[in-house]
């Protein structure tokens, strides 16, 4: 029976070691305490955004996971290490198996194309802007990056076909038979519980340079001579988003009042460019007070419509890593201007860490621990925390979360371990429950446990670094 004991031990500690592991480094996914969707599995996350959220960058295989779906069988939704996806995961959204976005249902859905503007947003919406998109996108579909046409005149209506809205009269003669395959996009606006704006930079940057490359005679091989009209259009382009930009927020809060609405702001796409490649002056990096400029503006909007604002202006672009000039912008553009795998990922972390900044109320939660005068090691839902305190035996965890669900505490002796786990509830204080318990896992259980209870020890000890 004893020997039967000293395994059980072994065993239990080895259990707990696999589940602080578990717990602690888990898939390298992004954890957020804020959800958007209900234990009933209501409310539903809807993305707004331009190639960013179209998840250029995001991996190695882009081009061809995506393949299929740009071919125009569904819309982009699921995409591997994009941050619309692990946005959508952290918050509570179900992964689907199907990359694609077929239609209305499920809970994420993400109106996001490359090449996005505001003023897009304001057509699918029904708000007349007097901007006409289909041209913009009709002028620039001959422009050559990459080898390859950027096909923009196409998007456009598939931008209507998958979230226009019947018996809305759209410029250039666009008119739909009934409402897009996913479903009017202010629809889909009203049914959402968090709503993710990031856009902008097309209006600035992208329609800037893409009309005074026509201007230019539809030539996308740039130099310094295109500096000085790039800049006039860019002060045009400004002007206009400073009015489209507000006008899409105002709507899309008046369509859902109750909504959690995210404004991302922009980053400098083109701050590692310079001028060729014997120059090492970053002529883009004197666009950040451009940015800079809009990010102040952007914020206070947020402070006007109430919509979390997230500042992204430091986030990887993969223009880091490559020569990036005007000279070769063609060659390089789509590999320069967008996120690195790790920018998709920053940018999720950053609006993920913006809600549960608003949104999660922090409390101390006490416990009643029992016979423990002592507490060395403190775990919050698998997070090892450190600014606790025990004092006649009651155990409080200082800023910790409403929405906490478990609490394990656990003291060790040498090679003596003990450890409580408690279901907690909440209800203008907390009530916790006592789940799991082992206490006193022996002393001398061999050579091989107390290796292990050290293990364990200087697991906490990382943890809580």
């Amino acid at each position: 029976m004893k020997r039967l004991t000293k395994l059980l031990s072994v065993l239990l500690i080895f259990a707990l070691a696999a589940s602080l592991c578990s717990s602690a480094f888990a898939d390298g996914g992004i954890q957020s305490e804020y959800k958007a969707i209900d234990e009933n599995g209501n409310g539903g996350v809807l993305i707004l955004g331009d190639s960013f959220g179209a998840g250029i960058g995001s991996s190695e295989n882009y081009e061809e996971e995506t393949e299929t779906v740009r071919a125009g069988d569904g819309w982009l939704r699921w995409i591997t290490g994009a941050y619309t996806g692990l946005v959508a995961e952290a918050v509570g959204c179900t992964r689907e198996a199907n990359s694609a976005l077929l239609d209305s249902t499920g809970n994420f859905w993400t109106c996001v194309m490359p090449g996005m503007p505001v003023t897009a947003v304001l057509d699918l919406l029904g708000v007349d802007d007097g901007f006409d998109d289909p041209g913009y996108y009709h002028s620039s579909s001959t422009l050559s990056f990459g080898g390859k046409d950027m096909v923009f005149s196409d998007y456009y209506q598939r931008l209507l076909d998958y979230f226009g809205e019947y018996g809305v009269s759209y410029s250039d003669g666009c008119e739909l038979t009934a409402d897009g395959k996913v479903g009017a996009l202010s629809d889909m606006v009203r049914k959402s519980s968090l709503i993710v704006i990031e856009l902008g930079m097309n209006d600035i940057f992208a329609r800037s340079i893409f009309s005074t490359v026509s201007q230019l005679g539809g030539s996308a091989e740039v130099s310094a001579e295109i500096i000085e009209p790039l800049m006039q259009s860019m002060y045009t382009e400004l002007n206009r988003f400073q009015s489209s930009y507000p006008l899409a927020v105002k709507t899309i809060r008046e369509l859902n009042p109750d909504a959690t609405i995210v404004t991302v702001g922009m980053t400098n796409v083109a701050f590692n460019i310079t001028l060729n490649e014997d120059s090492v002056l970053p002529i883009g990096s004197a666009l950040s007070a451009i940015t800079a400029v809009m990010n102040r503006q952007m914020k206070s909007w947020a402070a006007q419509y109430g919509t979390v604002y997230v500042d992204i202006s430091n986030i990887d672009l993969g223009g880091s890593q490559y020569d990036f000039t005007l000279a070769n912008m063609n060659e390089c553009v789509n590999d320069c201007v967008h996120p690195t795998p790790e920018g998709h990922a920053q940018i999720a972390r950053l609006i993920v860490n913006a809600l549960n900044d608003e949104f999660v109320k922090k409390t101390d939660v006490k416990v009643d621990i029992g016979h423990f005068d002592r507490v060395d090691y403190v775990l919050l839902d698998g997070k090892v925390v450190t600014d606790f305190t025990v004092e006649n035996n009651v155990l409080t965890v200082h800023g910790g979360s409403v929405n906490a669900k478990n609490l394990t505490i656990a003291v060790v002796n040498g090679t003596n371990l003990a450890v409580s786990t408690y279901q907690l509830s909440y209800s203008n204080g907390y009530t916790a429950y006592r789940i799991y318990t082992t206490n006193s896992v022996v002393t001398t259980v061999s050579k091989a446990a107390a290796k292990v209870t050290s293990a364990v020890k200087s697991l906490f000890g990382k943890l809580a670094k």
